[in-house]
C-alpha cells in the first residue's frame, strides 16, 4: 500500500503532462499560423510598418515557441518551419507573392502534421 500512493501520484502527473503538452502544441501551432497570416497581410497591403520590423517580430515569436516545442515535437519539423520562416522576408521584399503563399502553405501543412502527431492514440504509448 505504501507504493500505491506514490505510483498513483506519478501516473496522475504523467497524464497531466501529456494533456498539457497536447494543448500547448496545438495552441503554438495555431498561433504560428495566425502570425504568418498577419505577416502576409501586413507585407502585401502597403501598411506603414516595414518588412524588417515585421520579420523580426515574426522570428522572435517563433524562436520563443520553438524553444518550448523542442521538448514535445520532432526536431525535423521545427527545423523545416524555421527554414521556411527565414525565407518569408526574402520573398516579401522581392514581391514574389505566389512563392510567399506556397511557403505559407508548407508551414501550415507542417503545423497540421505536428498537431496530428501529438494527438492521443493507442500507438502513442508504445
Amino acid at each position: 500500500m505504501k507504493r500505491l500512493i506514490p505510483a498513483s501520484i506519478m501516473i496522475i502527473f504523467i497524464a497531466a503532462l501529456c494533456i498539457y503538452s497536447n494543448v500547448y502544441v496545438n495552441r503554438a501551432c495555431k498561433q504560428t499560423v495566425t502570425d504568418i497570416e498577419q505577416y502576409y497581410e501586413n507585407c502585401f497591403s502597403n501598411s506603414g510598418s516595414t518588412i524588417e520590423t515585421l520579420s523580426q517580430n515574426l522570428e522572435n515569436n517563433w524562436q520563443k515557441r520553438k524553444e518550448t516545442l523542442e521538448l514535445f515535437v520532432n526536431h525535423s519539423f521545427l527545423d523545416k518551419i524555421s527554414l521556411y520562416i527565414a525565407q518569408l522576408p526574402v520573398l516579401a521584399q522581392s514581391g514574389n507573392e505566389t512563392q510567399f503563399i506556397l511557403v505559407c502553405e508548407n508551414i501550415k501543412e507542417l503545423t497540421e502534421q505536428i498537431c496530428e502527431e501529438q494527438k492521443f492514440a493507442l500507438h502513442s504509448f508504445y
